[in-house]
């Protein structure tokens, strides 16, 4: 399998989470931090003037699994595994970038729940 599918699998399930059914957003972006004691995840949508919003996906199994997923498909085509990402969707055209973060990359966007919102400019698409 290529690592592109694995990745649009991902981008699919992420701009279908039903947590942001009604929501007028302009772009997304996911961060899934898989190297810490239990999958930390979460997000923000934007508004067309670029303000963010916070987020927590309805489904974070399903977002964690699709992650593993692309990992293993990335490691086995000859990559270093990452531990975390920043999945970045972006409106009207449905452009997707991905941010793959290593070692202390990942502790840097492991913060406690009071303080997400400070990871909100850096994660922007």
């Amino acid at each position: 399998m290529d690592e592109i599918t694995p990745l649009m699998d991902w981008a699919h399930a992420l701009a279908g989470d039903p947590a942001l059914d009604g929501v007028d957003y302009a772009s997304l972006a996911l961060v899934v931090l898989l190297d810490t004691p239990d999958p930390v995840v979460y997000g923000f949508w934007y508004t067309r003037e670029g303000a963010p919003r916070r987020w927590q996906p309805a489904d974070t199994a399903v977002l964690v699994d699709h992650a593993h997923k692309t990992r293993d498909v990335m490691v086995a085509g000859g990559r270093r595994p990452w531990g975390g990402c920043v999945l970045r969707l972006t409106l009207p055209h449905w452009s997707v970038a991905a941010a793959w973060l290593y070692g202390e990359q990942v502790a840097e966007w492991d913060v406690p729940a009071d303080e997400v919102m400070t990871r909100a400019a850096p994660a922007r698409p």
